[in-house]
């Protein structure tokens, strides 16, 4: 735990980009690129300035998934760009209350699966996705 807080000090220092993680209830993952303003290493919590929203955030860090410093800016920027289409995608998905008992539904079910049989459904399902991909 010193380490990452003597790594996040040192972030804070060097304003270092960072890509931290988060995973939102309802949403699924969501990736932030920003920097870390402060630190309480007291309350565990972050305050984070997101650079494309303008927004700043307090995250406790039993929230954040997973935080390193940004490498290539460019790779950054596209995944970001997935990640916000991804959650456009899920915000639409959580708005539409049939789709979301479908999906649980569906869950209920596959879990009561064998190895076996989520073998043989799967290929199905990619299918599927990549058809809605395209």
């Amino acid at each position: 735990m010193n380490d990452l807080i003597q790594q996040i000090e040192s972030w804070i220092q060097s304003r270092q980009l960072i890509r931290l993680s988060l995973l939102e209830k309802g949403i699924g993952r969501k990736v932030l690129h920003g920097r870390i303003l402060q630190y309480s290493a007291s309350e565990q919590l972050i305050l984070f300035y997101h650079d494309d929203e303008k927004k700043v955030y307090n995250l406790a860090l039993s929230e954040i998934e997973d935080l390193e410093a940004s490498s290539n800016p460019k790779e950054e920027k596209q995944e970001q760009e997935k990640s916000q289409k991804n959650h456009k995608k899920n915000n639409q998905a959580v708005q539409d209350p049939e789709r979301e008992k479908l999906l649980e539904e569906t869950l209920t079910i596959c879990q009561r699966l064998s190895k076996e049989e989520l073998s043989r459904i799967l290929p199905l399902l990619k299918l599927i996705h990549q058809k809605k991909e395209k």
